[in-house]
């Protein structure tokens, strides 16, 4: 008989060795022969074979008393075997011949009862895999234990059975109960940060629309064209600083600003806000670029600054050109790059944009500083504004989701 187990890594191997009683004397004989000698050999090899099977279910017995975790044999329905380790976790000492069906009765947790199946055993049980289910018992004093039960099928006294073993596993259910109970603390609390922060921002968005709205206002006395130029400019910066604020709110990243959909909107409220909705053909090729918020605003109000320029000053008599401005965000070898260019009428006598003696220019530069950046400037055949920046410092990312440890 041969009896081979494992649990957790510790594998326990026991050869219980015996003669079958349905051995005939032909298959000895054929060995040994009919002579006397051929017969003492058949007595010297049952002894053999018996002294085998006394020190290997000694050996058995030793292991299976030592080991941590309980050991139960079960055969047709009874207990052949059980360990002092199973009786210390029952609270109670089995006998063999103790029928499995009453243990199950009395320390199976109810609602575990019908799965109690590696407690059973079944004569096609040599062609199944191992079984293992995680189950409660309670002992005898009442308490509650979870236990991991195992079974494999083997042969015990010629005959098909089950080798069962019980792991306490409590600790390991409890320690994985309280990482769930934190776990969903922490969501609960995470998802009440997330709508607090989007309330905020919610809340500066409309605080900045109201600021941008009371200038408005101011502009509408204000008779010195150049000064009313300068209530508008003002309007449309707070606004682009509004409408990132709008972005986050309605967002379901609060920590990434999908700069596309942003610059389009963005631009398109400049378009409007200068009264030229259709005539300017715009293009921004922004999508699968994302900032974080400190490095979105000066993004955006740079592209805030030359849009407004463009559709102020570049086109200001029809010309052969369709006019046309084009927004471009990209990014290669950890380097951003923004470029905003139109065909309008240029600026050739622009020399360093520091002076230029424009607010605009002059805000475009202090914003490039903040990217950690350069700016450059070409007037002539239209207006091109590129600025180049380390990704890593401007926090841009190309779209994919960063490993989260």
């Amino acid at each position: 008989m041969g009896l081979r187990a494992g649990w957790y890594g510790i594998e326990l191997s026991v050869a219980l060795l015996t003669v079958a009683t349905g051995l005939t004397a032909w298959g000895f004989w054929r060995r040994h022969g009919a002579s006397r000698d051929g017969q003492a050999n058949v007595v010297t090899e049952r002894r053999t074979l018996q002294e085998a099977m006394t020190r290997s279910e000694a050996n058995f017995r030793v292991l299976s008393q030592h080991v941590p975790f309980g050991i139960m044999v079960v055969a047709e329905g009874t207990v052949r075997y059980v360990n002092p380790a199973l009786t210390t976790m029952l609270g109670r000492s089995v006998a063999k011949g103790d029928s499995i069906q009453g243990l199950i009765d009395q320390h199976l947790h109810p609602e575990d009862r019908t799965r109690g199946t590696p407690f059973h055993s079944s004569p096609d049980d040599d062609a199944r895999a191992p079984v293992t289910e995680l189950l409660r018992i309670q002992r005898g004093n009442g308490d509650a234990m979870a236990v991991e039960v195992s079974r494999a099928s083997i042969t015990y006294d010629d005959a098909p059975a089950s080798l069962v073993s019980v792991h306490d596993v409590s600790e390991r259910e409890r320690l994985q109960a309280l990482r769930r109970e934190v776990e969903r603390s922490l969501r609960e609390s995470l998802r009440e940060k997330e709508t607090l922060l989007k309330e905020i921002h919610h809340r500066i968005k409309n605080n900045l629309q109201l600021i941008a709205s009371l200038l408005n206002l101011q502009s509408d006395r204000v008779s010195d064209p150049s000064s009313r130029d300068a209530f508008i400019e003002t309007r449309a910066r707070i606004f682009a600083i509004a409408r990132l604020h709008e972005h986050i709110y309605q967002s379901q990243d609060l920590d990434r600003i999908d700069m596309g959909p942003y610059l389009r909107g963005l631009i398109e409220d400049l378009r409007h806000a200068q009264g030229r909705p259709t005539a300017v053909e715009i293009e921004c090729r922004a999508d699968g670029h994302y900032f974080p918020m400190n490095a979105a605003i000066p993004v955006g109000l740079i592209v805030s600054e030359l849009v407004t320029n463009a559709l102020k000053h570049a086109f200001p008599n029809p010309t052969v050109a369709p006019p046309r401005i084009a927004v471009e965000l990209s990014e290669a070898e950890r380097v951003g790059f923004l470029r905003v260019e139109d065909n309008g009428v240029g600026a050739p006598d622009l020399g360093r944009i520091e002076d230029s003696g424009s607010i605009g220019m002059l805000i475009i530069a202090s914003l490039t500083q903040q990217l950690n950046g350069k700016v450059s400037v070409d007037g002539h055949k239209g207006f091109r504004v590129a600025v180049e920046f380390p990704v890593r410092s401007a926090g841009l990312t190309d779209g994919r989701v960063p490993a989260v440890s």
